[in-house]
C-alpha cells in the first residue's frame, strides 16, 4: 500500500516566494558593481539560491507528514 505524501502547499509557497525575494535583492547587488549582470552571474546567483532552499523544502514536507 501507497502512503500518501502531505505537501504544506502554504508553507512551500512562502519558502519559494522569500527565496525569489532573495535571488533579486542579489542580483540587485551584482548589478550595482558595474551597472549590469551577466547570464553567467545570474546563474551562479540562482544556483546558490537554489541549494539554499532545499532544506527548508525538506523540513516543512518532513513536518507535515509526521504525524
Amino acid at each position: 500500500m501507497k502512503k500518501k505524501i502531505k505537501l504544506p502547499w502554504f508553507d512551500l509557497v512562502m519558502i519559494l516566494k522569500n527565496q525569489i525575494t532573495s535571488i533579486l535583492a542579489d542580483v540587485q547587488d551584482a548589478r550595482e558593481d558595474d551597472g549590469k549582470v551577466s547570464q553567467a552571474e545570474i546563474r551562479n546567483i540562482v544556483a546558490e539560491n537554489l541549494l539554499e532552499v532545499v532544506p527548508p523544502i525538506a523540513e516543512a514536507i518532513f513536518a507535515a507528514n509526521k504525524g
